[in-house]
């Protein structure tokens, strides 16, 4: 017995570690930007979101929640944190953001968990080393965006469902529901609602019994519960949904890597009147009167969805890494290298997809959101632990495959990884490169506002560099 508590202690040990080194990465790139000028900037500067949801924060706290709905242009639960944390500590206390670092190794237990339960403890191990060393997890924990509570949401509403096979399974189901509802209070996006319709409808089809109606209901019962006390707010613009899908799904949207007015976008807005059906009727008249251009479009989309490249949006994880911090520059896990080994390891779970269906339901369909919409790296980091986790198996797999001299299936694997290696290193970099003009704007105007000078007038060198073609960095 005392042996059998032993190995679990020693099983548990590598899991604590990996998190403990996780956290402290995290929480050392917070102190690391702690009170910089660019962090001022973009958590001030009207132009970046973070403002939006701290702002909105603030209406929470002067106003109370329920009158603040009225008035808040997000959805709540994030501000709603913000908010909290900011009444508890102080406004801008670095307690909320390493709140956030606790939110990210929650969200890599879950990993573990999931790994754990599907493919076994190696795998799981696997995954949760790969989460503690992808880059783009460390920059969101530092920032006001809420990507970092999607992902989390996102994982518990899988591992959730997962669980609930143990029989009865109704707390399991009612948590379900709630955190389901706080997900759609999070970011509310449509094909998160068909992702949990399907898993609901996978719980109720693989036993077919009585109890699966209560199981059902009391899905329900969680998720009326959280919508009834979190009322969602009133003030969202009802256009925002169409104008960010067209964004991404326009020939001169640059595949939704650009945020901006172009012609094709603004004519289907000006004629749809706002409809959303209207404006996605239109759409597919335009796809349908340029069928070769429109393929084109959609399979870079594709190898933008997988690649390497992490596409910035608010936040560039490479300006960050290559300019600003040292700390960035230790998780070297890149979505180009994950992404071939997931795919091996979702063919390699094909045996055991009865028991990973609510892995693949909720991957293929959110994959789908993603490329449907924009395809960047704040929308795309609460894909990569799915990712991540069928990576894991798949190099697991391939391991496995070595190890017992399947030489044929070996070889099949790798010519398999090094095909999916060419298609994900796609390098997408519309601009001068990874870090743009744009960029060194924001960063001249940071230390300008700041009063430093010194700072301002080297990146505004490196702008002008870049416009004349010359790497800056």
């Amino acid at each position: 017995m005392a042996t059998g508590k032993m190995k679990d202690n020693r099983a548990l040990l590598w899991p604590a570690a990996l998190l403990l080194f996780s956290f402290v990465l995290q929480a050392g790139f917070v102190m690391e930007q702690r009170g910089t000028a660019p962090t001022k900037f973009f958590r001030s500067n009207s132009a970046f979101d973070s403002s939006r949801f701290i702002g909105d924060a603030r209406i929470i706290e002067n106003e109370g929640f329920l009158p603040a709905t009225k008035k808040i242009a997000t959805h709540p639960v994030y501000p709603l944190l913000i908010a909290a944390f900011d009444k508890a500590f102080g406004d801008d206390s670095l307690a909320f953001l390493f709140f956030q670092c606790l939110l990210n190794c929650a969200s890599f237990a879950l990993v573990f968990y999931i790994a754990h339960k599907l493919f076994g403890y190696a795998t799981a191990l696997v995954a949760l080393a790969a989460c503690a060393l992808y880059g783009p997890f460390v920059l969101y924990a530092a920032v006001y965006l809420r990507e970092g509570a999607v992902m989390l949401l996102s994982l518990s509403v899988v591992a959730l469902f997962l669980s609930a096979d143990k029989k009865p399974g109704y707390s399991a189901m009612a948590a379900a529901g709630a955190v389901a509802a706080l997900l759609m209070l999070t970011r509310p996006y449509p094909l998160s609602i068909l992702a949990i319709v399907a898993l609901l409808a996978f719980n109720i089809l693989q036993n077919r019994g009585k109890k699966d109606v209560i199981r059902m209901g009391t899905f329900l019962a969680g998720y009326a519960a959280i919508t009834l006390l979190v009322p969602g707010p009133e003030n969202i613009d009802p256009t925002g949904p169409l104008a960010h899908f067209l964004s991404g799904n326009v020939l001169d949207s640059g595949y939704g890597y650009i945020w901006l007015s172009t012609p094709i976008k603004e004519r289907i807005l000006a004629e749809s009147h706002g409809s959303s059906v209207a404006g996605i009727s239109l759409l597919l008249k335009e796809i349908a009167a340029h069928p070769y251009g429109y393929s084109l479009f959609y399979a870079k989309k594709l190898r933008m969805l997988v690649g390497d490249f992490e596409i910035p949006s608010n936040y560039n994880f490479y300006l960050f890494r290559d300019e600003l911090s040292r700390i960035l520059w230790i998780p070297f896990l890149s979505f180009g290298l994950a992404a071939p080994f997931s795919f091996l390891g979702i063919w390699a779970a094909r045996h055991k997809w009865r028991d990973a269906l609510p892995l693949y339901l909720w991957l293929a369909i959110s994959s789908f959101g993603v490329f449907i919409f924009l395809i960047q790296d704040r929308y795309r980091i609460s894909l990569a632990p799915f990712f991540i986790i069928f990576a894991a198996h798949g190099a697991q797999r391939l391991y496995d495959t070595v190890k017992q001299g399947q030489r044929k299936k070996a070889f099949a694997y790798m010519a398999a990884l090094a095909t999916a290696f060419y298609f994900c290193r796609f390098d997408y970099t519309p601009l001068a490169g990874a870090i743009t003009a744009e960029d060194y704007v924001n960063l001249e105007m940071a230390y300008h506002l700041s009063g430093d000078d010194q700072n301002a007038k080297f990146f505004a060198k490196k702008i002008v560099l870049l416009k004349q073609g010359i790497p800056a960095h």
